[in-house]
């Protein structure tokens, strides 16, 4: 009887460890938000009767790795040798971009930035890319602080690559909207986004609105001020045949956001993190565009096409008149 008892827990364990191990693998490829009870089972290779035998939702298997992992921890800290770490272990403390965060706000006061901080590899990378007196800048007002991630010329840039409340970015907006600023989202949107009609997110090669969100955005329902203005920035390859299966770094400028899908501004141009770089007051080689230089090259462009099909169709129509008005020949017999 033991043994029979002995092989149904080494079971449920096997099974637990299977459905746990999904959930961080999944963790690796998409948001939270965007991971569900189907994924899990099916990355598992379970059914979803069978992991609601052992967890009441997504919830409660995140609870169960994050208990495990303070244990982990709290066993590691009884380990340690604190007379000879204490000093490494502060050091690297208060060296943490999510501690300098609050230390923003005076001694025995209320620390009202409480809102959590994107600081992913892609993140840390575009702040570099950004001269070091325009990172990380506390912006007061009425005794509330925040910190903004890029604040250069009267300009707030946040950069986003995991998930986010539609509340959090509104409280953000209005934040920075009342100091003043005109803000600016950035996006990560690799492995997001696709073509609702075809295979190609390259922008050249599709319409402003031909392209959509793989899985819902619902933080986007909410409405954005015109003072905001949103990037998305995805990997793809381009249509220059010089540069064939070669993927790039795109940006596209929206119109218009919604948690199914989106419309761009359909540029002349490919949009490059170095044009967003020129666009923001970062000195680049004269030959990179700012993104209102390729903007103004678009509508001259435009009105051209509209100028040159216009004189066209006038020519079409006269040449119509034209024939119509010539008399007939008449033949003698």
């Amino acid at each position: 009887m033991n043994g029979g008892l002995e092989r149904h827990d080494r079971r449920v364990t096997k099974t637990k460890r299977a459905i746990r191990n999904a959930f961080v693998k999944l963790l690796s490829e998409k948001d939270f938000n965007e991971i569900t009870v189907k994924d899990i089972a099916d990355t598992a290779d379970i059914d979803r009767k069978t992991l609601y035998n052992h967890y009441s939702g997504i919830y409660e298997i995140r609870d169960e790795l994050e208990n495990d992992l303070v244990k982990l921890l709290e066993q590691a800290v009884r380990e340690l040798d604190f007379e000879k770490n204490i000093q490494l272990l502060t050091i690297r403390a208060t060296n943490s971009l999510a501690v300098r965060t609050h230390f923003a706000h005076k001694r025995g006061t209320i620390c009202y930035d409480d809102w959590t901080h994107d600081m992913s590899e892609w993140h840390l990378s575009w702040q570099r890319r950004f001269p070091e007196q325009y990172r990380e800048i506390v912006i007061e007002k009425n005794g509330i602080k925040h910190r903004a991630d890029i604040c250069i010329d009267n300009t707030v840039i946040e950069f986003q690559h995991s998930s986010i409340t539609g509340e959090e970015i509104a409280k953000r907006n209005n934040f920075y909207l009342s100091c003043g600023y005109q803000v600016v989202w950035v996006f990560d949107a690799t492995d997001k986004i696709k073509n609702w009609i075809e295979d190609s997110i390259d922008p050249m090669k599709c319409r402003d609105d031909d392209l959509c969100w793989k899985r819902a955005k619902q933080q986007f329902a909410i409405k954005m001020p015109p003072q905001v203005i949103i990037y998305l920035q995805y990997k793809t390859c381009i249509s220059n045949p010089q540069y064939a299966n070669q993927e790039f770094d795109i940006m596209l400028r929206l119109t218009k956001i919604s948690p199914k899908d989106f419309t761009f501004y359909k540029t002349c141009h490919y949009i490059s993190p170095n044009n967003f770089l020129k666009q923001y007051g970062i000195s680049i080689s004269d030959d990179v565009l700012s993104i209102t230089d390729i903007i103004n090259q678009t509508k001259a462009y435009i009105q051209q096409e509209r100028t040159r099909q216009y004189e066209a169709n006038r020519r079409q129509i006269m040449n119509n008149m034209l024939s119509r008005q010539r008399p007939k020949r008449r033949w003698r017999l």
